[in-house]
């Protein structure tokens, strides 16, 4: 092919790109209250999937799942602490290649609304805003304002975040399009409109001025007052519980003309640590869903598929509601994304106002019983921490996790005591964020918790150890209400019958506690403590079960692809792990004891098929383990997130 040849066909193809480009349009025709897509009036039946709550070998397996239930768009969330864990670093990589799901979203032929934050809600840890923003204090900084010190941190985020997104932008060839102003700024008591303004002015900046944004909140008037922005369309949320006409009267108020929008229609509801599994009955939400679309609006299901809150990515509600790991949210897919009778009926329904796509719908995964797994490794976590902690920090009153560097987990802290007569003495710590493991030496003597006790008087006769130690578990930051600065760790000063306990030493754990996946290198635990070396020198011959310990146990993975559920019925409280070659994965909390979840999902994706895996407890409030062989853990083949023990 000679030169002029080439410059012909690269001159043609630029034609024929921007030929195929130019006939794209997304816009609102607001003479006729509806969405124009390629000059056709436009409707769309949405559910909301996050990309981070379903591994990323498992997207594909979801989202045509969601297509064959009749949906013609998605729409995800972009979380922001997951792009920037520190701050100037980002991480648009594996799991959190956000850009790759889109293309397979419009690859299996959706079109995509984008919410991308900063602020989210969603039940995740801070509403996504990264935990560093709390580094200097609370007193510098106000979350969802235009306050300058969030202002910078968000303006450089965006700064690298729109510009990649502007390619998936539906007028540039992608599928987004329409993208969402913050998120019911109207719930929040800043109401600042110079904040959500400058928002909208550097969507516009990076997106231009043809791409609709839009605000969302629920349809009470002085919520929409606050939360709409001008040049953002308002659009409202609302579930079961309200009427339709009611709500999209209040739509009206702010939207004169153009399409009704549900931006969050509930079909189901998030869970909380000791309350029951929250579900919406099918039929009513039929009856809602009908009336909206018989109405002409467009609807998007909140959450459609609401998956799995791994590692430590779990959010709180206000006063403090730790949600739990599992976000199965009742949602038309379960969290191991199994068809329900709820995804059945709301198919038939979508079937009555759209044609539903040709495709099968796709099979359920395979569900495996492995059984018992023996958790035949032990060591005390003080232990563990003292060897692997990669970072000890002095400090005369305790200090937060986020001035420490850590924005997760669980922190260690330890002070010395003067007299360690500790029997019958009141242990204070009003400030506890979130829960308190509290030892004296290596003997657990109690638990203060921020939504419970944070004072017990202690039992231990004849102590003759003066280390008071306080392994500090951070349950998940708010995301939601109007106190978004919650710090993690010790606020407070301790008190030991009134007197303030100084010089304190805080041991950091992220290191060789994932939030989420990291590859082991020089922090194995497994490694370490299954080594036969190890266990000929250290293995103690009495094995206190009560205190906060690590166990260890080996399984196999069958060489299949398949779904597990871990029941943990020996053990209290803590996080479960498996380490696969040299990845450890986090599955996330477990909290048995207290309810509704008692098992953990566990895809086969988190491990290495046809091989030896390792399983990881890290138990806080101690183990009811008669003996080592007492000592196990259970893979069954259903899932338990509806059981409130007695």
């Amino acid at each position: 092919m000679n030169l002029i040849t080439k410059i012909l066909l690269s001159f043609l193809a630029s034609i024929l790109i921007e030929f195929s480009l130019s006939d794209r349009s997304f816009y609102i025709d607001y003479d006729n209250d509806t969405f124009v897509k390629d000059s056709k009036p436009f409707r769309y039946i949405s559910g909301s999937i996050h990309p981070y709550r379903v591994p990323k070998q498992l997207w594909e397996d979801r989202l045509r799942k969601m297509w064959t239930g009749g949906l013609n768009a998605i729409q995800i969330y972009i979380f922001w602490n997951e792009h920037e864990p520190q701050p100037g670093v980002y991480d648009f990589e594996g799991q959190n290649n956000i850009f790759e799901f889109l293309e397979l979203a419009q690859k299996i032929g959706f079109v995509v609304v984008l919410r991308p934050g900063p602020y989210v809600c969603a039940e995740h840890d801070y509403g996504g805003l990264p935990w560093w923003l709390l580094a200097n204090g609370t007193e510098t900084i106000v979350p969802r304002s235009s306050e300058e010190n969030y202002m910078n941190a968000v303006r450089r985020y965006f700064g690298v975040l729109l510009p990649k997104l502007t390619p998936y932008l539906y007028k540039n060839g992608g599928p987004i399009i329409t993208v969402q102003v913050e998120n019911e700024y109207g719930s929040y008591y800043t109401c600042d409109k110079k904040y959500t303004g400058e928002l909208r002015d550097l969507f516009k900046l990076y997106f231009g001025n043809d791409t609709i944004l839009f605000t969302t909140d629920p349809p009470r008037v002085l919520g929409l007052t606050c939360g709409t922005v001008d040049g953002a369309y308002a659009t409202v949320d609302f579930g079961v519980s309200i009427s339709p006409d009611d709500a999209f009267e209040k739509q009206r108020k702010f939207s004169k003309s153009g399409p009704l929008v549900n931006s969050e229609f509930y079909p189901g509801w998030l869970d909380f640590w000791g309350t029951p599994h929250q579900k919406v009955p099918t039929d009513q939400i039929l009856k809602s869903f009908h009336k909206q679309l018989d109405m002409g609006a467009n609807v998007n299901f909140y959450m459609y598929f609401g998956g799995t809150n791994f590692g430590f990515s779990n959010g709180a509600d206000p006063p403090y509601l730790a949600e739990p790991t599992s976000y199965d949210y009742d949602a038309p897919l379960s969290e191991p994304a199994d068809i329900t009778n709820k995804y059945l009926a709301i198919r038939d329904s979508i079937s009555k106002y759209a044609p539903l796509p040709p495709d099968p719908i796709p099979v359920n995964s395979t569900k495996l019983a492995l059984g018992k797994v023996q958790l035949q490794y032990h060591v005390p976590l003080i232990d563990a921490v003292n060897e692997f902690s990669y970072k000890c920090v002095d400090t005369l009153n305790p200090s937060t996790f986020e001035k420490l560097g850590q924005g997760y987990g669980f922190v260690v802290y330890k002070t010395t005591l003067d007299d360690p007569n500790v029997d019958g003495k009141i242990l204070s710590i009003n400030g506890i964020r979130d829960r308190g493991y509290v030892m004296i030496g290596p003997t657990l003597v109690g638990i203060v918790y921020r939504a419970g006790f944070k004072e017990f008087k202690i039992n231990l006769q004849n102590n003759k150890n003066k280390t008071l130690t306080v392994i500090v578990e951070n349950m998940g930051r708010l995301n939601f209400g109007n106190n978004l600065l919650d710090t993690k760790g010790i606020v407070s000063n301790v008190t030991l019958d009134g007197k303030i306990l100084k010089r304190w030493t805080a041991c950091l754990t992220d290191n060789f506690v994932p939030y989420y996946q990291k590859n082991v290198q020089n922090y194995d635990v497994v490694k370490k403590y299954t080594n036969e070396r190890y266990l000929l020198e250290n293995k103690k011959h009495s094995i206190d079960f009560g205190s906060p310990g690590i166990y260890i146990g080996e399984f196999e993975s069958p060489n299949m692809n398949y779904d597990t559920f871990m029941r943990m019925d020996k053990f209290t409280k803590g996080i479960a792990l498996i380490q696969s070659n040299e990845t450890l994965t986090n599955l996330g909390r477990y909290w048995p004891k207290t309810g509704p979840q008692v098992t953990l999902y566990t895809p086969s994706v988190f491990t290495t098929l046809g091989s030896k895996n390792f399983l990881v407890l890290i138990e806080f409030e101690g183990a009811s383990c008669t003996s080592e062989s007492d000592c196990f853990v259970e893979f069954i083949d259903y899932p338990i997130i509806d059981n409130i023990p007695n």
